[in-house]
């Protein structure tokens, strides 16, 4: 314990032993350097904080074009329910006797049937007579068919009309935005 507190003492060989060969050993190689590391690092950060901001806004571009595209949906399916509606009111018998009696038609209370396979005649050919309308043709007033029919062609039409409104607020506030960047420029 004394060697390690004590200053050092060179070893003298002892008579009769080989002292050992000392070689020269060649200086270990330099390190390398760590700028080049860290400015590949840097590189790399930088590449990966620039690809996720271009996802960032790619996704954010796709956001808002599902979003335009999802109210355009919803504005078709209203406009495509109103002009259902509209070919269902068409199609009503009572619309359609309303306008068979407009045109001179009457109907007939007692019908006559063609038996197909054998060719008879089924009841007894009576003319129509005008007056002389069926129970519930000629309904007063609108029927709830188109009453429905027209509350959902002003819901269509409102439905429009807020889109529409939407789209210029949506407008406005953007040209507000870029004159206001162009402002700071």
């Amino acid at each position: 314990m004394s060697s390690q507190h004590g200053p050092a003492r060179a070893r003298t060989p002892r008579p009769g032993t080989l002292q050992p060969r000392l070689n020269v050993v060649p200086r270990p190689a330099p390190k390398a350097a760590r700028a080049p590391f860290v400015a590949l690092m840097v590189v790399l950060v930088g590449a990966g904080l620039v690809g996720l901001l271009v996802l960032n806004t790619a996704m954010q571009n796709r956001a808002f074009a599902l979003k335009d595209l999802q109210q355009q949906v919803a504005e078709l399916g209203a406009r495509q329910a109103a002009l259902q509606l509209q070919v269902d009111r068409r199609a009503s018998p009572q619309r359609l006797a309303r306008e068979a009696g407009a045109l001179g038609m009457v109907p007939n209370s007692s019908p006559v049937f063609l038996r197909l396979r054998d060719g008879k005649v089924i009841g007894e050919a009576v003319p129509a007579v005008a007056g002389t309308n069926l129970p519930g043709i000629e309904p007063p007033g609108p029927t709830p068919l188109e009453i429905v029919a027209r509350d959902a062609a002003a819901a269509a039409k409102a439905a429009e009309q807020k889109a529409a409104e939407q789209k210029a607020a949506e407008k406005k506030a953007a040209e507000k935005n870029n004159q206001q960047q162009r402002g700071q420029r």
